[in-house]
């Protein structure tokens, strides 16, 4: 993840993301060994940068719609925070957990594949005996 940050801050955000200084506690986050931060300023310290993309999931959409979130904009300053109204504020705190789960950093840019998927460019198996 480090080779694919270096010099895009797009991929695990800028100097103070929370994905950049504390790996450890994000792969905690995003394997489920830890729950989210109880505090919306806590998950909102998590979720600004590196923003989701617009259209990756509806919260994220409006996010970026109430923060006028250009496509290119990788993240959003601490006190965005208080531009979201209380229907905004309270579907961040009901979705925190699948935000941060399932629309992070590293399920966004790495890749998992099965062996029994994995196939040359003619087709044939790369290990064989492992496709169904």
């Amino acid at each position: 993840m480090r080779i694919l940050h270096r010099g895009c801050e797009r991929v695990l955000g800028g100097i103070g993301s929370n994905w950049v200084h504390d790996r450890s506690g994000a792969m905690d986050l995003v394997g489920g060994q830890t729950d989210p931060p109880p505090s919306l300023a806590s998950l909102w310290s998590w979720l600004r940068d590196p923003l989701i993309p617009k259209g990756e999931h509806p919260v994220a959409t409006q996010l970026r719609a109430v923060l006028g979130a250009a496509d290119n904009q990788t993240s959003a300053p601490v006190g965005a925070l208080d531009r979201f109204g209380p229907a905004l504020r309270r579907r961040l705190e009901a979705l925190g957990r699948d935000l941060i789960r399932y629309h992070n950093p590293f399920v966004r840019h790495v890749i998992k594949r099965r062996r029994r998927d994995l196939r040359a460019a003619d087709g044939t198996p790369v290990f064989p005996g492992s496709a169904s």
